[in-house]
């Protein structure tokens, strides 16, 4: 079952982009390996989504995206806190999905949906629709030879600039000092994008923000986390 997620959503792209993730065979539970059987179907369909999405645009109310799962807590706050939203999670790595998925059926969500692969592929299927963007705790790819790695580069930003609608809010945070300063640097050279707070400036956390499992190993191991808000410059 595995395998074949692995080849039909993570390993069917045609781009030879270098990717910012690899994919782990890890550990996976009995529990997540049934979500993935039996719940991916229902949260993962394509088609549903952007009928869902059609028909959430219809009313006004908001779609959202956050990029990388974890372990789907900070999704499903959110999520219950606004209702009327829409919430899409992406992720590559299968034991988070699988513990997302079972969280969302144990708590009856309905207004959350799942996007298996690679972000740069997965955004290609979606028009101007986004009113926010999460970005929480992306690999920082630490070592110098590793940066080519990382998610966030002008190339990235110059794709969600398509896929953003004009009061859209990018919420990024990251415990790594120089991947901060590098997505810092990324934004003040960015035609599309601009950082909300001014020139080189970092935010306040947002305080409805749940302390995830990544915030809360950067903060017993005594790192700062570093908090960027970009938004859209213009928007044809």
């Amino acid at each position: 079952m595995i395998e074949r997620i692995e080849q039909q959503h993570i390993g069917g792209s045609s781009t030879n982009k270098i990717r910012s993730f690899v994919v782990r065979s890890g550990r996976i539970t009995i529990a997540q390996n049934r979500a993935l059987e039996q719940l991916l179907p229902k949260y993962a369909n394509l088609t549903e989504i952007r009928e869902r999405i059609e028909h959430i645009k219809s009313t006004g109310n908001q779609v959202n995206l956050e990029i990388g799962l974890g372990d789907g807590k900070n999704l499903i706050h959110m999520a219950k806190e606004n209702p009327n939203s829409i919430f899409l999670g992406s992720d590559v790595h299968l034991p988070g999905i699988g513990s997302t998925l079972n969280s969302l059926e144990l708590h009856n969500i309905n207004n959350v949906r799942v996007l298996v692969g690679d972000i740069n592929d997965t955004l290609l299927s979606f028009g101007r629709i986004f009113q926010n963007i999460f970005i929480f705790f992306p690999d920082p790819w630490p070592k110098k030879r590793h940066n080519k790695r990382r998610l966030i580069n002008r190339e990235f930003l110059d794709l969600i600039a398509k896929k953003i609608k004009v009061d859209c809010k990018i919420y990024i945070a990251t415990d790594c000092k120089d991947y901060a300063t590098s997505i810092l640097n990324v934004i003040e050279i960015s035609k599309e994008i601009e950082n909300s707070e001014g020139s080189w400036r970092v935010s306040k956390r947002p305080s409805w923000r749940l302390l995830t499992k990544f915030e809360r190993r950067a903060l017993q191991a005594n790192s700062r986390v570093y908090e960027i808000c970009c938004i859209p410059k213009n928007i044809d």
